[in-house]
C-alpha cells in the first residue's frame, strides 16, 4: 500500500461555491481543466492506475479565510469539511481520512471546527497557511490553534501560500514570472518552519 498524506481535492459541494467566493481566483479559472482535482470519477480512475495508492485529502488553495469575511467563513470551512468527510465515508478503502480545514480569519470558530472536525466527522489533523491573509503564524491570535493541536495530539498540515501580490523588488507592484510561486513558495514554507523551530528552541532553555 501507498498512503499519500498531502493530496489535495476540492468536493463538488466546495468547488460549485468558489466561483462566487473567489471570482478570477485560479481554482476558478485553471483548476477546471485538472479534472482529478475536482472530478470525483476522473480521480478514482487515476487511482485505479496505482495499485494499492490511498489518499489522505485536504483542500486546494485558496485558504478558507481568504474566501468570505469572519462571518461567514466558518459556513464555508463546515461545508468543504462535511463533504471530505463524507468522501471518506463513502471511499475508504481509497480516501482513509481527511485533513480539515479553518476559518483563520475567526479564531473562535476555527477553534470549533477543529473539535467538530476532529471529534464528529473523525479528521486526522489540521490544514493551515504559512500566511493568514499576511499575517504570519507567530502572531499571538494563532496559538490558541496549536494549543488546541496539541491537546488533540494530532499534526498540523503547513501549505504554502503566497500570490503575485508579494514584489520581489521594492520598485515592483507585483512579483513577475511566478517567482512567487517557483520561489515564493519554498521561502514561505522555509520563514514558517524557521519561527516553529525558534518558538521549540525557547520552550527547551
Amino acid at each position: 500500500m501507498i498512503l499519500d498524506v498531502f493530496n489535495h481535492f476540492m468536493p463538488k459541494a466546495w468547488f460549485d461555491r468558489l466561483g462566487d467566493l473567489v471570482p478570477g481566483h485560479a481554482a476558478v479559472t485553471a483548476f477546471p481543466r485538472l479534472s482529478p482535482l475536482h472530478d470525483l470519477d476522473a480521480r478514482l480512475r487515476l487511482l485505479d492506475e496505482f495499485d494499492g495508492l490511498r489518499q489522505v485529502l485536504s483542500l486546494a488553495n485558496p485558504p478558507i479565510e481568504l474566501t468570505g469575511p469572519p462571518d461567514r467563513t466558518p459556513d464555508f470551512a463546515r461545508l468543504a469539511n462535511d463533504a471530505l468527510a463524507e468522501l471518506c465515508q463513502r471511499y475508504p478503502e481509497r480516501f482513509p481520512a481527511f485533513i480539515a480545514a479553518l476559518p483563520m480569519n475567526n479564531i473562535e470558530a476555527a477553534l470549533s471546527e477543529i473539535d467538530r472536525a476532529i471529534g464528529t466527522l473523525g479528521a486526522c489533523g489540521i490544514q493551515i497557511f504559512t500566511n493568514v491573509a499576511g499575517k504570519p503564524l507567530s502572531a499571538q491570535e494563532f496559538r490558541p490553534i496549536f494549543r488546541s493541536m496539541v491537546r488533540h495530539d494530532l499534526p498540523v498540515w503547513v501549505h504554502p501560500i503566497r500570490g503575485p501580490q508579494f514584489p520581489d523588488y521594492a520598485g515592483e507592484q507585483a512579483s513577475e514570472d511566478e517567482i512567487w510561486f517557483t520561489f515564493g513558495w519554498p521561502y514561505e514554507t522555509t520563514a514558517c518552519c524557521t519561527w516553529q523551530c525558534a518558538i521549540a528552541g525557547c520552550r527547551r532553555r
